[in-house]
Protein backbone atom coordinates (compact mmCIF):
# COMPACT_ATOMS: atom_id res chain seq x y z
CA UNK A 1 0.00 0.00 0.00
CA UNK A 2 2.61 2.45 0.90
CA UNK A 3 4.15 1.71 -2.67
CA UNK A 4 1.40 2.57 -4.31
CA UNK A 5 1.13 6.08 -2.74
CA UNK A 6 4.68 6.55 -2.97
CA UNK A 7 4.21 5.53 -7.08
CA UNK A 8 1.01 8.07 -6.94
CA UNK A 9 3.15 10.79 -5.34
CA UNK A 10 6.44 10.29 -7.89
CA UNK A 11 3.64 10.88 -10.74
CA UNK A 12 1.77 13.45 -9.73
CA UNK A 13 5.10 15.28 -9.27
CA UNK A 14 6.18 14.23 -12.79
CA UNK A 15 3.60 15.58 -13.92
CA UNK A 16 3.73 18.62 -12.55
CA UNK A 17 7.37 18.86 -13.36
CA UNK A 18 6.72 18.44 -17.29
CA UNK A 19 4.24 21.04 -16.94
CA UNK A 20 6.19 23.56 -15.86
CA UNK A 21 8.91 22.66 -18.50
CA UNK A 22 9.70 26.21 -20.53
CA UNK A 23 8.84 26.01 -24.20
CA UNK A 24 9.19 27.70 -27.26
CA UNK A 25 11.47 31.14 -27.24
CA UNK A 26 9.90 34.61 -26.95
CA UNK A 27 11.54 38.01 -28.63
CA UNK A 28 14.63 39.18 -27.24
CA UNK A 29 15.45 42.50 -25.49
CA UNK A 30 19.18 43.59 -25.39
CA UNK A 31 20.56 45.85 -22.91
CA UNK A 32 21.04 49.51 -24.14
CA UNK A 33 24.81 48.12 -25.23
CA UNK A 34 23.78 44.77 -26.68
CA UNK A 35 26.07 42.95 -23.93
CA UNK A 36 22.93 41.16 -23.14
CA UNK A 37 19.84 39.30 -24.32
CA UNK A 38 16.86 38.77 -22.13
CA UNK A 39 14.30 36.14 -23.49
CA UNK A 40 11.74 34.21 -22.43
CA UNK A 41 10.20 30.81 -23.04
CA UNK A 42 6.23 29.76 -21.33
CA UNK A 43 5.17 26.84 -19.20
CA UNK A 44 4.24 23.60 -21.18
CA UNK A 45 0.61 23.92 -19.63
CA UNK A 46 0.01 27.03 -21.02
CA UNK A 47 -0.41 25.69 -24.10
CA UNK A 48 -2.69 22.95 -22.90
CA UNK A 49 -4.71 25.16 -20.34
CA UNK A 50 -5.37 28.20 -21.75
CA UNK A 51 -4.64 31.58 -19.33
CA UNK A 52 -6.05 33.95 -21.57
CA UNK A 53 -7.15 34.20 -25.54
CA UNK A 54 -4.09 35.34 -27.61
CA UNK A 55 -0.29 34.50 -28.06
CA UNK A 56 2.17 32.99 -26.08
CA UNK A 57 2.79 36.80 -24.97
CA UNK A 58 0.01 37.03 -22.64
CA UNK A 59 1.53 33.77 -20.95
CA UNK A 60 3.44 33.17 -17.62
CA UNK A 61 6.92 31.62 -17.99
CA UNK A 62 10.29 31.33 -17.45
CA UNK A 63 13.17 34.27 -18.23
CA UNK A 64 16.46 33.88 -18.91
CA UNK A 65 19.38 35.99 -19.73
CA UNK A 66 22.31 35.53 -21.89
CA UNK A 67 25.56 37.33 -22.16
CA UNK A 68 26.38 37.94 -26.27
CA UNK A 69 30.01 38.05 -25.25
CA UNK A 70 30.54 34.30 -24.04
CA UNK A 71 27.30 32.78 -25.86
CA UNK A 72 25.80 31.32 -22.22
CA UNK A 73 22.63 31.41 -20.18
CA UNK A 74 24.14 33.20 -17.24
CA UNK A 75 21.14 33.39 -15.32
CA UNK A 76 17.43 32.70 -15.59
CA UNK A 77 14.08 33.89 -13.20
CA UNK A 78 10.09 33.51 -13.79
CA UNK A 79 7.62 36.08 -14.94
CA UNK A 80 3.86 36.86 -14.77
CA UNK A 81 3.36 37.92 -18.70
CA UNK A 82 6.36 36.77 -21.00
CA UNK A 83 4.93 39.88 -22.90
CA UNK A 84 6.20 42.09 -19.82
CA UNK A 85 9.76 41.13 -20.83
CA UNK A 86 10.03 44.47 -22.62
CA UNK A 87 9.56 46.19 -19.32
CA UNK A 88 13.41 45.00 -18.70
CA UNK A 89 15.22 47.19 -16.27
CA UNK A 90 18.68 47.91 -16.41
CA UNK A 91 21.47 49.36 -14.59
CA UNK A 92 25.19 49.51 -14.86
CA UNK A 93 25.75 46.13 -12.50
CA UNK A 94 21.41 44.80 -12.70
CA UNK A 95 18.76 43.81 -14.32
CA UNK A 96 15.49 43.64 -13.04
CA UNK A 97 11.81 43.21 -13.13
CA UNK A 98 9.16 45.41 -11.09
CA UNK A 99 7.34 42.72 -9.61
CA UNK A 100 7.64 39.85 -7.21
CA UNK A 101 8.94 36.92 -8.71
CA UNK A 102 12.61 37.00 -9.14
CA UNK A 103 14.00 38.54 -10.30
CA UNK A 104 12.75 41.78 -8.73
CA UNK A 105 14.30 45.24 -7.79
CA UNK A 106 15.78 43.04 -4.08
CA UNK A 107 16.62 39.92 -5.55
CA UNK A 108 17.66 41.48 -9.67
CA UNK A 109 20.28 39.33 -11.61
CA UNK A 110 24.09 40.61 -11.04
CA UNK A 111 25.53 41.20 -14.40
CA UNK A 112 29.07 40.21 -14.67
CA UNK A 113 30.24 43.12 -16.70
CA UNK A 114 29.01 46.93 -16.47
CA UNK A 115 26.98 48.45 -19.73
CA UNK A 116 26.74 51.27 -20.52
CA UNK A 117 23.45 53.36 -20.34
CA UNK A 118 22.36 56.63 -21.81
CA UNK A 119 23.45 59.77 -20.71
CA UNK A 120 23.14 63.01 -21.04
CA UNK A 121 25.41 65.96 -21.05
CA UNK A 122 23.80 69.72 -19.95
CA UNK A 123 25.06 72.98 -21.16
CA UNK A 124 23.86 76.15 -19.46
CA UNK A 125 25.11 79.75 -21.39
CA UNK A 126 23.14 82.89 -21.24
CA UNK A 127 19.41 82.42 -21.72
CA UNK A 128 19.53 79.08 -22.66
CA UNK A 129 19.73 75.43 -21.05
CA UNK A 130 20.35 72.63 -23.59
CA UNK A 131 20.04 68.83 -23.12
CA UNK A 132 22.17 66.55 -25.39
CA UNK A 133 20.87 63.31 -25.04
CA UNK A 134 23.49 60.38 -26.10
CA UNK A 135 23.09 56.43 -26.47
CA UNK A 136 24.86 53.74 -25.02
CA UNK A 137 27.22 53.74 -27.94
CA UNK A 138 27.87 57.75 -27.92
CA UNK A 139 25.45 58.56 -30.75
CA UNK A 140 23.54 61.92 -30.29
CA UNK A 141 19.95 61.10 -30.02
CA UNK A 142 18.29 64.04 -29.47
CA UNK A 143 18.71 68.13 -28.53
CA UNK A 144 16.38 69.79 -26.59
CA UNK A 145 16.62 73.55 -26.03
CA UNK A 146 15.00 75.96 -23.14
CA UNK A 147 15.06 79.46 -23.82
CA UNK A 148 14.19 81.50 -20.40
CA UNK A 149 14.09 85.06 -20.16
CA UNK A 150 13.47 86.84 -17.02
CA UNK A 151 12.51 83.26 -15.19
CA UNK A 152 10.34 82.88 -18.18
CA UNK A 153 10.59 80.01 -20.41
CA UNK A 154 10.31 81.90 -24.00
CA UNK A 155 11.20 79.26 -26.67
CA UNK A 156 10.95 75.46 -26.50
CA UNK A 157 12.94 73.28 -29.38
CA UNK A 158 13.93 69.57 -29.60
CA UNK A 159 15.27 67.63 -32.34
CA UNK A 160 15.54 63.73 -32.79
CA UNK A 161 18.62 62.23 -34.86
CA UNK A 162 18.42 58.43 -35.95
CA UNK A 163 21.11 55.67 -35.64
CA UNK A 164 23.70 57.45 -38.53
CA UNK A 165 23.10 61.02 -37.22
CA UNK A 166 20.58 62.36 -39.52
CA UNK A 167 17.74 64.63 -38.42
CA UNK A 168 14.16 62.79 -38.20
CA UNK A 169 11.98 65.39 -36.65
CA UNK A 170 12.17 68.79 -34.85
CA UNK A 171 9.62 70.83 -33.54
CA UNK A 172 9.53 74.46 -31.90
CA UNK A 173 7.82 76.24 -29.35
CA UNK A 174 7.79 80.31 -29.21
CA UNK A 175 5.62 81.85 -26.39
CA UNK A 176 3.57 84.42 -27.93
CA UNK A 177 1.65 85.33 -24.72
CA UNK A 178 0.38 84.31 -21.69
CA UNK A 179 -2.64 82.31 -23.35
CA UNK A 180 -1.35 81.08 -26.98
CA UNK A 181 2.53 79.64 -28.35
CA UNK A 182 3.26 78.88 -32.12
CA UNK A 183 4.77 75.75 -32.86
CA UNK A 184 6.47 74.67 -35.92
CA UNK A 185 6.89 70.94 -36.88
CA UNK A 186 9.13 69.52 -39.29
CA UNK A 187 9.34 65.57 -40.41
CA UNK A 188 12.79 64.84 -41.91
CA UNK A 189 13.54 62.19 -44.59
CA UNK A 190 17.39 60.94 -44.81
CA UNK A 191 18.01 64.53 -42.94
CA UNK A 192 16.27 66.34 -45.48
CA UNK A 193 13.19 68.26 -44.66
CA UNK A 194 10.32 66.81 -46.23
CA UNK A 195 7.75 68.47 -44.51
CA UNK A 196 6.28 71.45 -42.30
CA UNK A 197 3.47 72.38 -40.10
CA UNK A 198 2.50 75.51 -37.90
CA UNK A 199 0.06 75.44 -35.44
CA UNK A 200 -1.24 77.55 -32.28
CA UNK A 201 -1.34 76.14 -28.91
CA UNK A 202 -3.31 77.07 -26.04
CA UNK A 203 -0.75 77.78 -23.06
Amino acid sequence: MKIKILVFFLFIFGIIFVLRIPVGKSIGFLSPDNKYEVYGKPYLYTYLFSMAPGDGSSKPGKVFLYDNLTKQIIDDGEIDFISELKDIEWTENTAYFKQEKEPNILNPWILPRKIKLPYNKIIKKNNSEVVYEYNSFDKLISIGRDTIVNNKKIGVEYKTYDENGKLIFAWKVYKFNDKFSYVNYYNYNEGKLESAKKMIWNN
